[in-house]
Formats: structure tokens, C-alpha cells, sequence
């Protein structure tokens, strides 16, 4: 679930069990954020369906897992509320002004074989100030769930998603270009062991860059282009295809 780390939990170091009363697909995260004395704190939530009349027993659904006695939290809430449980924060950043900022992200799909060492690496470089107190997720996905043709994910049975979710402060456009070359360089860094990225992000991408990400996709996705779209009129924006 991808929710900015306040709305979680009351201490980021804790663990959230959100229970809601329809059927919904369960999903987990870990999202770091900045511990009092230094490092990291991360922050688990995790969903468990149930009818009413049939609550689940919360110490049998957290028996197992590490996290600070004490800091665990749990609620039960309709199904509408847990889909539209962002709508708060939403109203709150409107209010304040900050919804408007420009919001740089980038999330990057890691191969679990080298997902502990990117991330820890870049987390232990990172500032706090190039989040513009944005979050930091974690997620990890089964390979095999994703079968869109075009949408690249790293080889193997399971990967991560990695994603610094910034908010450009302030936001000048030149905050925002120093954010976008930092997203850029990390992308990189990610390519180099074997990730990709979430095309929709913030990452500046040649026309080589777009070739290299598709791969062995690349032939027939570029004839499906040149067949039905030869002169690039739809989606110019990411500066996949040239003209001509």
C-alpha cells in the first residue's frame, strides 16, 4: 500500500495491523523513515479481510514478527475507508499548500538478489532533505504476477520496488531539476545491477535509454509503432520514438 509514512502509524518503528470488514487483496510494505538517534526506522502494514462476526485474533496474526514491544497499532475499517483511507492526507496537504509542490519520484524495480545491498546503500547515502518529507517504499512482488508484455521487471522469481516518493522543497524549478538528476543517477545505478524502473517516474530517458529498457521487446514494439503511429503523434512525452 502506497501511503505517505504519517498516515501509518503513529511511530514509524512499530508495526500497523489494519483489519477491513470485505474481502480485499492483502499487500505489505516497508517504509523507512528517519530514526531520533540516526538511521533508519522501518515501518510494516499489513491488511487481513474478515466478515463481520469473524474479527481475527491480531497477537495470532502478529506472532513471528520483530518490532518494538508497545509500538503496534490496529483498526477496524469498512472496506470504502480502507480504499479511500488517502483522502485525508490529500485534504491536509491541499490545505497547507503542499499538494501543488512538484513531486519528483522515482521507483526503481531491484532484483531481490541485490535489493539489500542497493537499498541499504542508498539509504545510508541519502539525505533527508531530497525526500522533502516524502516516504521511502518497499515492496516485494512475485515475477511471475506481472504478465503485460512491455512492462520490464527484473529476472527471477521475485524482485523489489524501491521508491524515494520526494516533494521538491522548495519548489523552484531548479530544486526540482537538482531531484530529477539525482533520480536519474540512481536509475543508472539500479540499471547497472540488473533493475529497471517505473516508466512513469521522473527519469530523464534518451531515445537509447527507451531501446535499452525494452530489450528483446524493443523490435516488435517498435514495428507495432511504425505500423499504427509512423509519424510518433501519440504519447510524445517520454520521448520513446522520434518523427520520422
Amino acid at each position: 500500500m502506497i501511503t505517505p509514512a504519517r498516515s501509518r502509524t503513529r511511530s514509524p518503528s512499530g508495526c500497523t495491523a489494519r483489519r477491513t470488514s470485505r474481502p480485499i487483496s492483502s499487500a505489505s510494505t516497508r517504509s523507512p523513515s528517519i530514526a531520533s538517534g540516526g538511521g533508519w526506522n522501518y515501518s510494516l502494514e499489513t491488511t487481513k479481510n474478515f466478515a463481520p462476526g469473524h474479527e481475527p485474533n491480531d497477537a495470532a496474526l502478529l506472532a513471528g514478527l520483530r518490532f518494538l514491544p508497545g509500538q503496534q497499532t490496529s483498526e477496524d475499517i469498512p472496506y470504502f475507508d480502507y480504499l479511500n483511507r488517502l483522502a485525508p492526507t490529500v485534504a491536509f496537504l491541499q490545505q497547507i499548500g503542499v499538494w501543488s509542490f512538484p513531486h519528483p519520484w522515482v521507483d526503481l524495480l531491484i532484483p531481490t538478489s541485490q535489493a539489500a545491498g542497493f537499498i541499504g546503500g542508498t539509504l545510508a547515502a541519502l539525505d533527508p532533505a531530497d525526500l522533502g518529507q516524502g516516504p521511502v517504499i518497499v515492496y516485494p512482488y512475485l515475477g511471475d504476477r506481472f504478465n503485460a508484455p512491455n512492462f520490464r521487471t527484473p529476472a527471477g522469481e521475485s524482485f523489489f520496488l524501491f521508491g524515494l516518493l520526494r516533494t521538491a522543497v522548495p519548489p523552484t524549478p531548479e530544486r526540482s531539476a537538482e531531484l530529477v538528476a539525482a533520480n536519474r543517477r540512481l536509475f543508472e545505478q539500479a540499471r547497472a545491477v540488473g533493475g529497471f524502473f517505473y516508466p512513469v517516474d521522473s527519469v530523464p530517458m534518451s531515445p537509447e535509454d527507451w531501446r535499452q529498457h525494452f530489450g528483446p521487446r524493443w523490435p516488435r514494439f517498435f514495428a507495432a509503432k511504425q505500423a499504427f503511429d509512423p509519424d510518433a503523434l501519440l504519447a510524445p512525452g517520454q520521448g520513446i520514438f522520434t518523427a520520422g
